[in-house]
């Protein structure tokens, strides 16, 4: 049996934004149209944050999904 004391490498995030940011960085990198949207609302764990500080957000995701999403 083969044992390693080593430790794995830690990565070091290159990328200086957070982890949607990143993902939306890299999702447009490969191609892809993606928009990322932030909702300016208290966050209490086990509640539903108050949609109505959402503005037009709803309108502007099904306009995005339509313009994306084949109907036939």
């Amino acid at each position: 049996m083969a044992m390693c004391s080593k430790r794995p490498a830690r990565m070091v995030a290159s990328f200086p934004g957070n982890e949607p940011q990143r993902f939306v960085a890299n999702y447009r990198k490969a191609g892809g149209e993606i928009a990322l949207e932030y909702i300016d609302a208290e966050r209490h764990a086990g509640h539903s944050p108050d949609l109505s500080k959402t503005g037009d957000m709803f309108e502007r995701m099904a306009v995005f999904v339509h313009r994306h999403i084949k109907v036939v």
